[in-house]
């Protein structure tokens, strides 16, 4: 793979909340001198060993609500209710400039952003779990309460979409081979190795189209959905969208259609075997009443 020509290079982490992201950084940058951690603002308290100006910048609300205002950031989110994250665009450009690497645990929607601004000099690593009872118990054992676990997996549903734009996907199954995928990367990207010493997961995406009538569900051959592919750099909105015009041979209503899943689980699923691993997205298409099953297909109730 060649590297890219970069001034400097930002390494962004994305993923659920809970996945092991800030550790997997926190290690990383124990291993080599030339990375350092971008320090976003937060509104949220430092956590045990966190020192401001160099893991993020401590700020009141108020007193990011005035960075917002004095367009200081280049990016914010407000994670949690209260809690809020943001680049400074001061700390970007000073790297740039300097040649200095950063690695960053960054929301998704803020990824997208950065990519946006410094196509040049982001690479995206999405951190993902080997399953959502993985996920779950993980949350569990660091004492997380009820609802802050039910709003993470929540949440975790709209994160995995962002998975295949990402440059790289890590499953974090072990951590120390995480870590030593984590460490690939950034050496390759950086051209100090020609190729992954430790090969990454082979990942797959996939849609799990339903199509509705009401409480009547179109069967498409002896399954209860279409089956939809999904490429590397696509969305899965993009890719469900030309899979349901194509099958359906007619525009799509984007108001009719719904990132669910039918039995009102959560519309995402992960599952690891060795290493091969494969998410599957769940989406609704509501039928209008005027819709005749084609080709002699039947509706299921």
């Amino acid at each position: 793979m060649p590297v890219k020509e970069r001034l400097a290079t930002l390494f962004i982490l994305v993923g659920p909340g809970g996945v092991g992201k800030n550790a997997l950084m926190t290690e990383i940058l124990k291993r080599s001198d030339k990375l350092k951690q971008l320090a976003t603002a937060t509104t949220r308290a430092p956590r045990t060993g966190e020192r401001d100006g160099i893991h993020h910048l401590f700020v009141t609300v108020s007193e990011f609500r005035q960075m917002i205002e004095d367009d200081e950031l280049l990016e914010y989110q407000e994670v949690h209710p209260g809690k809020f994250y943001g680049v400074p665009r001061r700390v970007i450009k000073e790297a740039i400039q300097n040649r200095q690497d950063l690695i960053a645990d960054i929301e998704f929607k803020g990824a997208e952003i950065l990519q946006q601004q410094f196509p040049d000099n982001s690479i995206t690593i999405f951190i993902a779990p080997p399953s959502v009872d993985a996920l779950q118990q993980r949350m569990v054992d660091r004492q997380d309460s009820i609802q802050d676990i039910q709003d993470r997996l929540n949440r975790m549903s709209i994160e995995m979409l962002y998975a295949p734009r990402c440059d790289y996907i890590i499953v974090n199954d072990h951590f120390d081979t995480a870590l030593a995928e984590l460490n690939d990367i950034i050496q390759l990207e950086r051209g100090e190795i020609a190729a992954l010493t430790t090969p990454l997961h082979q990942v797959s995406y996939i849609a799990h189209i339903t199509f509705k009538q009401g409480d009547k569900i179109l069967k498409i051959t002896e399954q209860p959905y279409l089956p939809c592919p999904i490429k590397q750099g696509d969305t899965p909105y993009d890719a469900v969208t030309r899979c349901i015009a194509n099958y359906l041979k007619q525009p799509v209503n984007n108001d009719q259609l719904r990132y669910a899943h039918p039995a009102g689980l959560l519309p995402v699923e992960m599952m690891l075997h060795q290493r091969q691993y494969q998410i599957t997205y769940h989406f609704l298409y509501e039928l209008p009443s005027t819709f005749e099953p084609l080709n002699g297909l039947e509706w299921s109730s």
